[in-house]
């Protein structure tokens, strides 16, 4: 993965949470790969928020939020006391259906194990001991929940409330970066992390 995560047009708003003091963020041990995922020189995890290159964004229950705020789910928007709404109505509701989906079904199941290895069995996980792992449009993070015991490090990226489900799925997982991200407006493949 190399190149730049998208990120907003401008720095972010005045408005944007202040560092709280409180324990390390998750994120602290995880600069080098920070700098990695997001393409950046600078990387400064700080609680409640992730200073990348200048660049900061808002740091939820461990997710890394790179919307837009203009795309922050209505509750995403309530919990951070701004971003305007001002979408398309098709991308708000999907956004919202599949959040809800995944904060309905938010458990990984025993079964889910066996499924998972038939969905990729082509794959050597063996062979991924070394590897960062991409899991666009994670929902609520089944498969990245299996494929991370196998890979280095997995950066989950989902745009709607489902990245926090994934989050808590992956609680016990120190090798996860959590992304709330449109995918998008991604660039090529060779210049995305994503």
């Amino acid at each position: 993965m190399s190149g730049a995560m998208q990120r907003p047009l401008q720095p972010a708003p005045s408005g944007s949470p202040a560092a709280a003091p409180g324990p390390a963020p998750y994120y602290a041990d995880k600069t080098v790969i920070l700098q990695s995922v997001f393409g950046a020189r600078d990387v400064a995890p700080e609680a409640g928020r992730l200073i990348v290159d200048g660049t900061v964004y808002p740091v939820i229950d461990d997710v890394i939020v790179c919307l837009e705020p203009t795309s922050w789910p209505a509750s995403l928007r309530a919990r951070l006391g701004g971003g305007p709404a001002g979408r398309d109505v098709v991308v708000d509701d999907i956004q919202y259906t599949f959040g809800l989906e995944w904060q309905t079904f938010r458990s990984v199941l025993a079964e889910d194990e066996a499924t998972f290895r038939r969905y990729f069995d082509l794959i050597d996980l063996d062979g991924l001991a070394d590897a960062r792992l991409c899991d666009l449009g994670c929902g609520m993070g089944r498969w990245s929940f299996f494929a991370s015991r196998y890979c280095r490090e997995i950066v989950l990226v989902d745009f709607s409330e489902a990245i926090f489900v994934a989050r808590e799925v992956m609680r016990e997982r120190r090798n996860a970066i959590f992304v709330m991200a449109d995918v998008r407006p991604c660039r090529s493949p060779r210049t995305s992390p994503i």
